[in-house]
């Protein structure tokens, strides 16, 4: 009895030896993992030993989280872990890294980094330098819709985006970086604007200001970002930008609020831009991606200025000039914030400038309610009837997204495919977000 009960001793330590080095090089992947946005080569030593584990693992859990590190991530090779760990080094260390921008560009273009320090790193290294080599536009112009084992990856060297090739056609999933972009722009914006406007006020139904005080007007969550705001509670993770919406009492003028608000936000190191008398953007100075589609709108739309054309005019005026080749020949800050002015008139309907014009009753609107985006507290209309009115009816409960046709003439609405990521959330804590965090 004596040399069994051994050796089951022996055969359980064992066992345990072995989850412990499972669990061990799990933890040695997620670590890789988090600092390079992919997972080591198969001849690596750690490769090895993740392939070695995958194999003795039979618990359900571990398997799992080695497949989620594991399955989709990009492949590291060795000489790119070594040369990134010194790009790593200079920018903890706050040291030049100019003589890492060939390798950073090359990087950026080649993997589909996920979400970690290295593509954080990378992203910051951006140039702006305008337009993607015409080889690389050409191959994104050419590029097809069927399905695909992997990722196709939209990028002009700065932040990769990553595609989903489903049934719907390509849908542009929006990076990480940029996501915490738009919502830091988001509260900067939203802050200074109310800090201008006063909040000693509020409408009511009737477009009354309430009480009678010295506040100017109020801002509001606006289209696509309303519409994630009371459907998901967080950023459509396919929107590319946000967007708000400003209220005026009847007599007040914007330029003065805009004047107010430029000098903090330019300090912040925003790029300003006035669309029209009642629309302006809050942009990077370096734009983070690059679309060629929405690039290209936005060219046309501001050679529109002044000229009274419509949202669905400008579409497919760029739609056209898509279909035909034509690219922009600058990057023009597709991920931006931008701000529609409204002035509300007592007893009267406000005309809404969406894609077609439409008039809303003021009690639609207000008074105002509070939304959740993400981790944000903010100001939304009282009801969805501007959502409903731009997308329709059953906007709130399907989930659609503009995509290009199979010839990549228009932009059609298609309905996004279950299991697709929905929502995004900043990846790190906003700075001056104060009292607008839930």
């Amino acid at each position: 009895m004596a040399p069994k009960a051994a050796t089951r001793k022996r055969s359980v330590a064992t066992s345990s030896t072995s989850t412990g080095n499972v669990e061990d090089t799990l933890a040695r992947l997620r670590e890789f993992s988090q600092i390079y946005g992919g997972k080591p080569c198969q001849s690596s030593e750690l490769g090895k030993a993740v392939h070695l584990a995958m194999s003795r693992v039979d618990d359900t859990r571990l398997s799992t989280q080695f497949a989620e590190l594991w399955n989709d991530a990009p492949a590291m090779q060795k000489g790119t872990v070594a040369t990134a760990d010194k790009f790593l080094r200079a920018v903890r260390g706050g040291r030049d890294v100019s003589k890492f921008a060939a390798w950073a560009a090359r990087t950026r273009c080649r993997l589909e980094l996920m979400d970690s320090e290295l593509s954080r790193a990378l992203a910051l290294q951006n140039s702006g330098a305008g337009l993607p080599a015409a080889k690389r536009l050409k191959r994104q112009a050419n590029r097809g819709t069927g399905s695909s084992a992997h990722p196709a990856v939209n990028t002009d060297g700065s932040v990769a985006t990553v595609v989903l090739n489903t049934v719907a056609g390509p849908i542009p999933m929006t990076p990480a970086v940029v996501v915490n972009w738009l919502y830091q722009c988001l509260v900067d914006v939203l802050s200074k604007l109310q800090h201008v406007l006063g909040q000693s006020g509020s409408f009511g139904a009737s477009g009354e200001m309430l009480p009678h005080a010295t506040c100017l007007g109020e801002v509001v969550l606006w289209w696509g970002t309303h519409l994630g705001c009371i459907r998901d509670q967080g950023l459509i993770a396919w929107d590319y930008d946000v967007d708000l919406a400003v209220f005026l009492r009847d007599g007040v003028s914007f330029d003065g609020i805009w004047a107010s608000a430029r000098k903090p936000l330019l300090a912040l190191g925003y790029n300003l831009t006035t669309i029209s008398k009642s629309k302006f953007r809050v942009s990077p100075k370096d734009p983070l991606t690059w679309a060629p589609f929405q690039e290209l709108y936005h060219e046309v739309q501001e050679a529109a200025v002044g000229t009274g054309a419509d949202r669905g005019h400008l579409n497919k005026q760029a739609s056209a000039l898509f279909a035909q080749g034509r690219r922009a020949r600058k990057p023009h800050g597709k991920n931006c914030l931008d701000i529609d002015v409204y002035t509300v008139k007592p007893g009267k309907q406000i005309r809404i400038m969406g894609s077609k014009p439409f008039s809303l009753d003021t009690a639609t609107l207000f008074p105002t309610a509070k939304g959740v985006l993400g981790p944000l507290r903010l100001p939304i209309p009282r009801t969805s009837a501007v959502l409903t009115a731009e997308y329709g009816a059953d906007c709130i409960k399907k989930r659609r997204v503009k995509v290009m046709s199979a010839k990549g003439s228009v932009k059609e609405w298609k309905d996004v495919p279950d299991g697709a990521r929905r929502i995004a959330w900043p990846y790190e804590r906003l700075s001056r977000a104060g009292d607008l965090y839930t």
